[in-house]
């Protein structure tokens, strides 16, 4: 089955890969910054127990790669029919290629047998590689826009996706979905 469409969907939706998305993980123990005499330079800081509900900004380490847009195509046009939220989260998986993984676990990737691996086979623009299901993330809207489309998957591979994520979130097996 092939799973890219020979051309891209214009609207943002679920099973599009875009490019150079920051994938950040927060480093432990929390650190993060604060302004620090009249010139407002940044100081690190350890952030207290009881920082928590507050916006901080935060030390991660990220990187920046292709990632699959994981959020349902309805709630994407909700965001799109109300101007004002364009800026609200989507919910993101990041790329990871094939090369990058030990040459044991290709195989079972391949084979859709690691839960938090969802295969993707050869995503233009990006190689042979996985969306990693584990690292799903939020990512403000308007930052995945700006950003370059590389692919749009078929309405099929779509519908595999969605059977992929129920079972990984669930962990119903997929056979039982269909």
């Amino acid at each position: 089955m092939d799973s890219w469409a020979q051309q891209l969907d214009p609207d943002l939706r679920q099973g599009d890969v875009v490019d150079l998305l920051p994938i950040a993980v927060p480093k432990v123990p929390l650190r993060g910054t604060e302004p620090s005499g009249k010139d407002r330079v940044w100081r690190e800081v350890e952030l207290p127990a009881g920082a928590v509900y507050a916006e901080r900004h935060l030390i991660v380490a990220a990187t920046v790669r292709p990632a699959l847009v994981l959020s349902h195509c309805c709630e994407l046009e909700k965001q799109t029919k109300r101007k004002s939220n364009s800026r609200k989260p989507i919910l993101i998986a990041p790329f990871v290629r094939l090369e990058d993984v030990g040459a044991g676990d290709r195989e079972a990737i391949r084979q859709q047998r690691q839960w938090g691996a969802y295969y993707a086979g050869d995503v233009p623009g990006a190689g042979e590689g996985y969306f990693n299901l584990r690292g799903a993330t939020a990512i403000d809207r308007s930052l995945v826009e700006q950003r370059k489309k590389l692919a749009s998957m078929t309405d099929r591979a779509r519908d595999g996706l969605k059977v992929r994520l129920i079972a990984f979130f669930t962990r119903i097996g997929a056979d039982d979905l269909e």
